[in-house]
């Protein structure tokens, strides 16, 4: 019977565990660590589109097929990103990866995210996940309008 009782109350521990790590990545983005483990993130320099906002190109692909900054160790059948977050801060970009189940017309990859009216100038791009550090990702510089 305490066996048993044991038993029960390890895995309530360890589900617990599990749901705190997918909510927490489900708030903040992928971790650093899955992002590396699918391959890596990469940004490219700003551009400044026609109405004046900017976007920022960025790569990466969660599926872990393909290799964009290190080789991938992991690979994932039913994940997809369903959108990258931002928050910019005086001269930084702090970017993260949202993920979810493959459902029609979604997609591994990364495509890159609008800054909106954001000034022109150099910034540091940074990968903000569920871990809460800050990983950088380069430095870009945002063309003038």
């Amino acid at each position: 019977m305490k066996f048993r009782f044991l038993i029960a109350v390890a895995l309530v521990f360890v589900t617990n565990g599990i749901a705190c790590a997918g909510i927490s990545d489900w708030i903040y983005g992928q971790s650093w660590e899955f992002m590396v483990s699918v391959g890596g993130i990469k940004v490219d320099e700003p551009i400044r589109k026609s109405d004046g906002t900017a976007y920022l190109p960025v790569r990466c692909d969660v599926s872990g097929l393909t290799t964009i900054t290190n080789k991938p160790t992991m690979i994932n059948s039913a994940l997809v990103v369903t959108g990258i977050d931002k928050k910019i801060e005086d001269k930084q970009i702090l970017i993260s990866v949202n993920t979810g189940l493959a459902s029609k017309n979604s997609t591994c990859a990364c495509s890159g995210i609008e800054l909106g009216n954001i000034s022109s100038g150099d910034y540091q791009v940074y990968y903000y996940g569920s871990d809460r550090e800050k990983h950088l990702l380069g430095n870009v510089t945002v063309p003038a309008k």
